[in-house]
């Protein structure tokens, strides 16, 4: 009668997992086309977002955006995220991208050294809403000025130029070697004292540029 009881269960189990498969298999494929439905919503209304003239680009704006997505629209995703304050939306690292997007649009960028001339001077007259950042550039006047460098070598469309400095800023002050860190404190600048025109050392000092800091620090070594 066990044995009965047995193959009558199996049979039983046996005729329900084969619609059992069936049904799993096609759950599978209905979730990877939710995915992939999701994955295009995401993008269409990031789309939709970047392309909107109601909200600044901003990285919170571009937070509240997307923080909801794929399951709300970005509209609502912002409407709703905004609600709760962010302590790190105005970080030490994006009020310097700010900075240096300034100078760069009120720069001459005729010149390589007329650039770095124009950074020299409009570093030392920034207006107050960027005091924390004038004194982190200041600071960091020798990896700027490489950074300003090399991005203008590089030849970047002019709006990419603002990128081009910070990416390259960013990726020199946090990969100092020890002769660097000397060089950061030799060549910062002085903001106690108000510049009013380059004098002629500095001229030379902006055309000697990173070939006299290279001989400096094969010196050094």
């Amino acid at each position: 009668m066990v044995k009965r009881a047995r193959k009558k269960k199996r049979k039983e189990a046996w005729q329900a997992e084969v619609p059992y498969r069936a049904l799993a298999k096609k759950e599978k494929q209905l979730r990877e086309r939710l995915i992939q439905l999701e994955a295009s919503f995401a993008r269409q209304e990031l789309f939709n977002f970047l392309k909107s003239p109601r909200y600044t680009l901003t990285p919170l704006n571009l937070a509240n955006a997307v923080a909801g997505l794929p399951y709300m629209g970005w509209r609502r995703s912002v409407s709703r995220s905004k609600k709760a304050p962010s302590k790190i939306a105005n970080g030490t690292m994006y009020q310097i991208f700010k900075a240096i997007r300034y100078l760069v649009t009120n720069a001459n960028r005729n010149s390589e050294n007329e650039l770095i001339m124009s950074f020299h001077d409009g570093i030392l007259s920034l207006p107050s809403r960027y005091q924390l950042p004038k004194t982190e550039l200041a600071k960091n006047w020798f990896s700027l000025r490489r950074a300003i460098r090399q991005a203008y070598r590089n030849d970047p469309l002019p709006k990419a130029l603002i990128c081009e400095i910070a990416k390259r800023y960013f990726k020199l002050i946090h990969s100092q070697t020890h002769v660097e860190m000397v060089l950061t404190e030799q060549f910062k600048l002085n903001l106690t004292k108000r510049r009013e025109r380059p004098t002629i050392s500095d001229r030379v000092e902006a055309e000697t540029g990173a070939d006299g800091n290279d001989k400096i620090m094969k010196a050094s070594r």
